[in-house]
């Protein structure tokens, strides 16, 4: 009874979805003031009526969805559909992406620098991404190179679009766009080895894909990088530290510790 219980909660809480995302937008939209107030000198009509209308649409599901009922055949239909989450992660992934293919992508002012030593290692003018051709601090006629103290994963991250030929922006954003692709996929793989309910890793998936879409057009930190890279290393020192089951117990102990220690490591590094 109890895990049928949690299985109801878990599909109305997936079909609320929408409402929470309808919530937030009518929240945003009634925080920023209209540049010509009409409505209590803070919103013009149509902001006044979407405020308005998404308000009653949301009481209006709400109460819809409370008086749902969701019966044993039900939840058994919801399983078996939403086995494929992987699936639905690709396709959210996707479907969020295309809003946001004709923007341009915002470039965070401590990567500046790095994007552009890329561009200018494309055009030849350095040996190596990283390395910032700028006017010399002391001589603003001549130019000196100077390797950025920064990581170079942020300055390599547009390196395989641009040698396919596409621009910079678009070989930032097809880079975003596979690290968040790779890192929802990864994270999905690690969440499912702890056994967790296919409903409840069906909303991850769509948490992790419809997120993807805003994510392409800002490339401020190189934290998308991490994102892709850390379930990778979780799985991997996971997978080293099952090998040592069979040996005695302190030296299991010693190795999760050593791998937790270097991912670690890892992350403060990028």
């Amino acid at each position: 009874m109890n895990f049928i219980n949690s299985n109801i909660h878990a599909i109305k809480l997936l079909i609320s979805l929408p409402i929470w995302w309808l919530i937030f937008k009518i929240t945003e939209t009634a925080l920023l003031r209209s540049k010509q107030p009409i409505w209590l000198n803070l919103y013009s009509t149509q902001k006044f009526l979407f405020i308005i209308s998404g308000i009653v649409l949301c009481y209006l599901l709400y109460f819809f969805l409370k008086k749902l009922k969701i019966d044993n055949n039900n939840i058994l239909l919801a399983h078996i559909k939403l086995h494929n989450y992987r699936l639905y992660f690709v396709v959210s992934t996707i479907l969020s992406i295309i809003p946001f293919l004709n923007n341009g992508v915002s470039i965070g002012e401590d990567l500046g620098g790095q994007i552009k030593s890329t561009l200018q290692w494309y055009d030849g003018k350095v040996s190596s991404p990283n390395l910032l051709l700028e006017p010399n601090q002391h001589n603003l006629s001549e130019d000196k190179v100077n390797w950025s103290l920064r990581p170079i994963g942020a300055a390599l991250l547009p390196l395989p679009g641009m040698l396919l030929g596409f621009t910079i922006g678009s070989s930032v954003k097809i880079g975003i766009f596979c690290c968040m692709l790779t890192g929802g996929w990864c994270w999905l793989i690690l969440f499912n080895r702890h056994k967790i309910n296919n409903i409840y890793m069906c909303i991850v998936a769509l948490l992790f894909g419809f997120s993807s879409g805003i994510a392409v057009t800002q490339y401020s930190t190189a934290n998308v990088i991490l994102y892709a890279l850390t379930p990778m290393f979780i799985i991997w020192a996971r997978s080293i530290s099952n090998d040592y089951e069979n040996s005695d117990h302190w030296n299991s102990r010693i190795c999760r510790k050593q791998y937790s220690v270097r991912i670690d490591v890892f992350a403060s590094k990028y």
